[in-house]
């Protein structure tokens, strides 16, 4: 994919979705659809950039990247919290 310039293409993409994944599971806007996409997103990317299971640094990142992910399936089934714009829309407990 790098020697068709696809990569450089796509590196302000995946910036520009990790910041804003980043911004919304902070504020807790919309967290259960964040976190999925998110852990869609790493994923994704562990499958498609380190599969490389030889080089022991993309090992690692892959290693890495399914570790996101398994924080983020928790967020996921933990749900928002109280504090958070979507824990505001609950009403009191």
């Amino acid at each position: 994919m790098d020697e068709r310039g696809l990569v450089s293409q796509l590196v302000p993409v995946a910036v520009a979705v990790e910041i804003a994944g980043a911004l919304l599971l902070i504020v807790g806007f919309k967290l259960r659809y964040t976190a999925l996409g998110l852990a869609s997103f790493s994923v994704v990317t562990a499958l498609l950039f380190h599969a490389n299971f030889i080089d022991h640094g993309q090992m690692f990142h892959f290693l890495k990247n399914f570790a996101i992910v398994g924080g983020l399936l928790a967020l996921y089934v933990s749900g928002p919290g109280r504090l958070s714009f979507d824990g505001m829309n609950d009403g009191p407990e």
